[in-house]
């Protein structure tokens, strides 16, 4: 079981990644073109630039509540990317990462906050 394996409480933690960056595990390994994490990562980048913009605007009163994605992004748009075209995607506070990959206009985005 997973949590004989990996127990935080034994000081055994699951990690995909070293501290130089380097994969752990090759199972671990996302079966993924290197187009599509090129586009993964460009995403997280626009993610982050639209996300301080947002909040940029709703300091200066020129948007209502927003709540900040920064350091989200990965988890946004890893799990966006991962469902089916025809899965339901249901926002609540912290997905903006999720909506850019599920193709919404940045138009509308700005516009629902």
């Amino acid at each position: 079981m997973i949590f004989d394996e990996y127990n935080p409480l034994d000081n055994k933690m699951y990690q995909v990644l070293d501290e130089n960056g380097n994969l752990v595990n090759d199972k671990d390994h996302p079966n993924l073109s290197d187009d599509e994490l090129l586009y993964l990562f460009k995403t997280m980048l626009y993610e982050r630039t639209i996300d301080e913009k947002a909040l940029s605007y709703q300091r200066q009163g020129r948007m209502l509540t927003y709540a900040p994605n920064i350091g989200q992004e990965a988890a946004q748009i890893g799990s966006a990317y991962a469902i089916d075209k025809d899965d339901w995607l249901v926002p609540a506070f912290r997905e903006l990462g999720a909506w850019l990959i599920k193709g919404v206009p940045l138009k509308n985005i700005y516009l629902y906050w």
